[in-house]
């Protein structure tokens, strides 16, 4: 049984395609995507690009915002931090949606390619 085991072992190192670091670095990337690919678009876009990406935008320029304000604290600050969340909130939307279009497009053509050579 042992033996069976090590000649399909070899097998398949025989059939591995030597990729270029270019290639490989592609690869990766590619294969790094797939968990987001199963999330699906609306989850993504939400999560990562929504949530994420404007919450840290924004949280940094408030802070920075209070820092040049020497941590006063007014109305217009306030309103001016709800302004900017709002506006964050819609670029971390299009930032989602745009990577989520580029990323799914490259996992897609790279997974069409993959089982044509099959």
């Amino acid at each position: 049984m042992a033996k069976k085991k090590k000649k399909n072992e070899k097998i398949k190192e025989k059939n591995l395609v030597r990729l270029t670091p270019k290639e490989q670095k592609e690869r990766d990337a590619i294969l790094k995507w797939e968990p987001s690919h199963k999330m699906g678009q609306v989850k993504y876009v939400l999560i990562k690009g929504t949530l994420a990406w404007s919450l840290m935008t924004s949280s940094v320029l408030n802070l920075l915002t209070l820092i040049a304000n020497k941590f006063n604290i007014s109305k217009d600050i306030l309103l001016y931090f709800l302004k900017m969340f709002i506006v964050f909130l819609g670029m971390g939307t299009i930032f989602g949606l745009v990577t989520w279009h580029f990323s799914e497009k490259k996992y897609l053509q790279y997974v069409s390619e993959d089982t044509a050579k099959k």
